[in-house]
């Protein structure tokens, strides 16, 4: 699937050595300094990480270095999700009262 008018492309992948398969979302726009950029976002089936590398517009960049960072990131899979720890905001402040009181 591609768009040009909004710059974006989704291309849908199933690599040959493993079943997992999924897609790699892609969109290019312009900075506010006029530079172009380039973001990738990694999707895997039955994951629910989904990693964003970007690429900006410089002088020297090497497109075909950025496509095979993309593209490795990739094939790598979805790797560990970071662990999200939730905290009960109110014990801090109940702990305070008592050391007030």
């Amino acid at each position: 699937m591609v768009n040009f008018h909004h710059g974006l492309a989704r291309l849908t992948l199933k690599p040959r050595t493993t079943g997992l398969g999924g897609s790699v979302f892609l969109q290019a726009f312009a900075l506010a300094d006029g530079s172009q950029c380039l973001k990738a976002s990694l999707n895997w089936n039955g994951s629910e990480n989904v990693p964003v590398l970007a690429v900006y517009s410089t002088p020297t960049l090497n497109w075909k270095k950025e496509a095979l960072r993309i593209a490795t990131a990739w094939l790598a899979g979805p790797g560990e999700m970071a662990s999200v720890t939730t905290v009960d905001m109110t014990e801090p402040a109940t702990q305070a009262k008592a050391a007030t009181a």
